[in-house]
């Protein structure tokens, strides 16, 4: 199961996949399940290494994509995410905070505002920087961004 690669769709837009395996079905739709994925995978020095032990322990990915394909517990499934979506929502998740931080310092700076009223300013800006991150996950519960693109049953189940 697993690694995560760059393909072009038919339609030459860029896509990141993942291959994930559908754990249950529910009115929701159908739950997918993959492991975390890391650069553990092709180390030489994983076996010794503690972030290939931590890595080990983390929860396996969950997502929720609507049941479109007549999808069956144990069926291996590729999804698809377009490359853009991620590099947005990557821009939001590791970018703005940073850089709405160092805007108020900047600023904090500049009047010559002491210390702990620069702490005071950096704290809800930086709460504020994560809403849109808070708004995107929101609107992406259940993933519909992420696309079926193929399904593999396993060896011996009934079509």
């Amino acid at each position: 199961m697993g690694a995560a690669m760059a393909c072009t769709s038919d339609l030459g837009a860029r896509f990141l996949t993942q291959t994930m395996r559908v754990d249950r079905i529910s009115g929701a739709g159908a739950e997918l399940v993959a492991p975390r994925l890391s650069g553990c995978a092709s180390c030489a020095t994983k076996a010794g290494c503690g972030t290939a032990v931590l890595n080990g322990q983390a929860a396996p990915l969950r997502v929720t994509v609507p049941d479109q394909r007549a999808l069956r517990v144990g069926d291996e499934v590729t999804v698809a995410m377009p490359a853009g979506r991620f590099a947005g929502l990557a821009m939001l998740a590791y970018l703005l905070p940073p850089l709405a931080v160092a805007a108020v310092v900047g600023v904090m700076d500049q009047i010559g505002a002491p210390d702990f009223a620069t702490i005071a300013a950096v704290l809800p800006v930086l709460g504020a920087a994560m809403v849109p991150l808070y708004l995107a996950e929101r609107r992406a519960k259940g993933a519909p961004e992420l696309q079926i693109i193929a399904v593999e049953r396993p060896t011996g189940a009934t079509p």
